[in-house]
């Protein structure tokens, strides 16, 4: 997004929490929103790409309730 001047301004789609330790503890919106509410069908596009790059999740990372992990990952 570019301001008016067209300078780039900030915009929170999506916040990921990933710890070394937990993986992805949790993928929520803007002002933790659910990530599908914020993003629609791209929520999970990022989850399955998250997953593609071998991130893992802990298994009650917030946001994940319309959200699926491909079986490779516990």
């Amino acid at each position: 997004m570019s301001s008016p001047e067209g300078r780039p301004t900030e915009c929170v789609r999506l916040n990921l929490q990933i710890t070394e330790a937990n993986g992805v503890e949790q993928i929520l919106g803007k002002n933790n929103r659910d990530a599908v509410q914020e993003l629609g069908a791209e929520a999970q596009l990022v989850v399955d790409a998250l997953v593609a790059l071998g991130i893992d999740f802990h298994p009650h990372a917030l946001g994940m309730k319309k959200l699926h992990l491909s079986e490779r990952v516990q």
